[in-house]
């Protein structure tokens, strides 16, 4: 059911969204030099090396994802296309080819870097039991308010808990944070770090 799902969402909405494509594509092109799409290798489901796909929303460097961390939408880096682009989570369309193509679901953990793999133990690597998502339940609780283990127990609790309802359930909330904003939840928090320590 959830891959049917995947599927009828994310071919509704790549046609749909046609016309944003070509908007948001034609603003990155006149507004800074470089590509349009930002592509990078990431840790797919059972920890397959897949390419996600983005609109770029920074100025070309010469910095490695590592050494930048997490990026807010009001990075220095970041074009003022790209602020927008950020703020509204419209830089993550083009994954909707991902979730169309089987290497992400709508609903999921992100994708992580490989370089995270040295980080993790054997039971926190079950993380990668299920597709990455375009949005997941850190993303919902706190997303880049969140230290990288908190993230990490949160997905380890979504993993531990899957299930269609909590999908929606996360779908609907993924709005509410397109509208208002980040803002972590520590209920969420404490209860999924809870949760890792009993595993």
């Amino acid at each position: 059911m959830k891959r049917l799902f995947d599927i009828i969402f994310s071919f509704f909405f790549l046609v749909l969204l046609a016309p944003a494509f070509l908007l948001i594509a034609f603003l990155i092109k006149i507004e800074s030099a470089g590509p349009v799409f930002f592509k990078q290798k990431r840790v797919g489901k059972n920890e397959s090396p897949f390419y996600i796909y983005k609109f770029r929303s920074m100025y070309l460097h010469q910095h490695s994802p590592s050494e930048l961390g997490p990026i807010k939408h009001n990075h220095a880096l970041v074009t003022p296309v790209g602020y927008i682009l950020r703020r509204l989570k419209l830089d993550e369309i083009p994954q909707l080819i991902n979730v169309l193509s089987g290497s992400m679901s709508l609903v999921g953990p992100r994708p992580c870097l490989f370089d995270s793999l040295k980080d993790m133990s054997i039971s926190e690597r079950r993380r990668f039991n299920v597709r990455p998502g375009l949005t997941g339940w850190a993303e919902v609780n706190g997303n880049v308010e969140l230290t990288w283990r908190e993230q990490l127990s949160l997905d380890l609790w979504y993993v531990d808990h899957q299930s269609f309802g909590l999908d929606l359930k996360i779908l609907i909330q993924t709005t509410v944070v397109i509208l208002r904003g980040s803002i972590r939840n520590q209920k969420a928090i404490d209860l999924a770090e809870s949760h890792s320590r009993s595993q």
